[in-house]
């Protein structure tokens, strides 16, 4: 029975991930095709990364501490964004996006001893990518060149880090 019982959660563990991190790739290719693609609907293609990093953090397992720290961090810089004036809601879901992100980063590099190595890494360089983003849309101009660079330089990486880490884990918990 003990044996059945094993195999019945390590299998629920692995769909779950399964699960997880296909959602994520398919939201990434989704937002991907709005916001570099086509550049149009760009609210939804935000909207479609901050389900990636709710997929991620699902994976993370954060603690009740890591949400309120998520929130409050959310919270201060919703605030910001309505003291300069800038509060709409795209800029509202970068916010959210952007905490999301850092958070997960944060969380994997805490976890990198439990096999999470490579996602710190991919996370923490998407992370990057979206910094340059958000500098990219408030630099001058002759900055966009360099900037356009730098995202391309950390996410391309991030992201393939990312999946190689997915599919070391789905092999790893598949047996």
């Amino acid at each position: 029975m003990d044996g059945r019982s094993g195999e019945k959660k390590q299998n629920r563990i692995f769909a779950r991930t399964l699960v997880l991190f296909i959602a994520a790739w398919a939201c990434t290719l989704a937002g991907d095709y709005f916001l570099s693609i086509t550049q149009t609907h760009l609210t939804m293609g935000i909207a479609l990364f901050c389900i990636v990093q709710t997929m991620y953090m699902l994976h993370l397992n954060p603690t009740r501490t890591g949400l309120i720290l998520r929130a409050a961090i959310f919270g201060i810089l919703c605030g910001i964004l309505l003291l300069i004036r800038m509060f709409s809601l795209q800029n509202v879901l970068a916010v959210l996006d952007i905490t999301m992100l850092g958070m997960n980063a944060f969380c994997a590099w805490k976890q990198r001893k439990n096999g999470k190595l490579l996602f710190a890494i991919g996370l923490t360089l998407f992370f990057c990518c979206d910094v340059c983003v958000g500098l990219r849309s408030v630099l001058p101009a002759d900055m966009s060149t360099l900037m356009l660079v730098l995202i391309w330089t950390f996410y391309l990486p991030s992201q393939i880090l990312i999946v190689i880490y997915g599919i070391k884990t789905l092999r790893i918990e598949h047996g």
